[in-house]
């Protein structure tokens, strides 16, 4: 039995966290913007100290922090014998 986790906001309402995919809501993806977004918030990169975190704050345009480019997606899902397979790859 597989253990499926979900990327969600933590309980502080900025950092976010690997948790059970029944406590989180659902991202949308802007693939104009390449952005993952919730609420009006998106999926940030920061840094604290030279620790690499993501972060939910508010969308920005153009900025490169909150840019999320995939080289394997698919809207039905992939397989996890398939996440290492080089024909998925999408552009």
């Amino acid at each position: 039995m597989r253990d499926y986790q979900c990327i969600g906001l933590h309980p502080d309402g900025v950092n976010l966290a690997v948790m059970g995919c029944t406590e989180v809501k659902p991202w949308r993806y802007d693939k104009r913007r390449k952005r993952l977004e919730q609420d009006g918030k998106c999926i940030t990169v920061g840094s604290h100290n030279n620790i690499f975190t993501a972060q939910l704050l508010p969308c920005r345009d153009g900025d490169p922090l909150q840019e999320w480019v995939f080289s394997k997606f698919s809207y039905q899902g992939l397989k996890y014998e398939d996440l290492s397979n080089e024909k998925l790859l999408l552009t």
